[in-house]
């Protein structure tokens, strides 16, 4: 007969803490390292806590999630978002910056695309539907909290429960030629320049702005601007 006590029952990956609380964190590491890297060890001995500690371990998963941090092996990092959340500039939209946060986690994303422009479900309901994503039942309410939290902080839900749209765009798939073509049609009418950015890994981004009427000379010069940085 198995031992219930011994069964560890999983959880598919979510924040577990809010966006708020992830910046707090974030600010603590900010304070500690600036734009340097500061060891994981370090930060544990500034928390008073061991290294393996669930404070420490989850506050950088959840801010790591959020795209606040990135780690290395020289350690953990503020991303360039974090640091224009924490200190904010005329030129850049926090506001805009907190939302991009929020859909970062996979799960949030989902939901977010389930629901934006709706009534976001109550609590109970909503820690069901987090069960059914894969969420353990141990950790459901934690994480229904954190997710309606993360929410109001990025000024994404009301106080009618109403769920703002998303601000995450949907780009081609690389492997589907056809999304490119019909993309590629509506882009030669169009005048201004195109904005894209692309989400990279451990939380870092890129972006560019590309004119919309930009010529296939000029898009040559910018593959070989990408192979410089391919072969350093």
């Amino acid at each position: 007969m198995t031992d219930n006590k011994n069964i560890r029952e999983r959880s598919v990956l979510y924040p577990y803490y809010g966006l708020k609380e992830s910046l707090e964190f974030t600010r603590r590491i900010q304070k500690l390292a600036g734009k340097e890297s500061i060891p994981e060890e370090i930060l544990a001995k500034d928390m008073e806590v061991h290294i393996k500690t669930k404070s420490l371990t989850s506050g950088i998963s959840s801010a790591r999630q959020f795209g606040l941090i990135a780690k290395s092996k020289e350690g953990i990092q503020l991303t360039p978002r974090a640091r224009y959340i924490l200190n904010p500039t005329p030129e850049i939209n926090s506001e805009e910056l907190l939302k991009e946060c929020v859909e970062l986690p996979p799960l949030y994303k989902k939901l977010i695309r389930k629901y934006e422009g709706q009534k976001l479900p109550e609590e109970v309901s909503l820690s069901n539907i987090l069960l059914h994503e894969g969420i353990s039942e141990k950790a459901r309410k934690r994480a229904t909290k954190a997710f309606i939290q993360s929410l109001k902080y990025a000024k994404m839900l009301d106080n009618q429960n109403l769920l703002s749209k998303g601000i995450s765009k949907e780009y081609p798939n690389e492997n589907n030629k056809d999304s490119y073509e019909e993309n590629s049609s509506e882009i030669k009418n169009k005048k201004g320049n195109h904005n894209h950015r692309v989400i990279l890994s451990e939380g870092r981004e890129a972006s560019i702005s590309i004119p919309y009427d930009i010529t296939d000379r000029e898009i040559g010069k910018l593959i070989k601007l990408l192979e410089v940085f391919k072969q350093s």
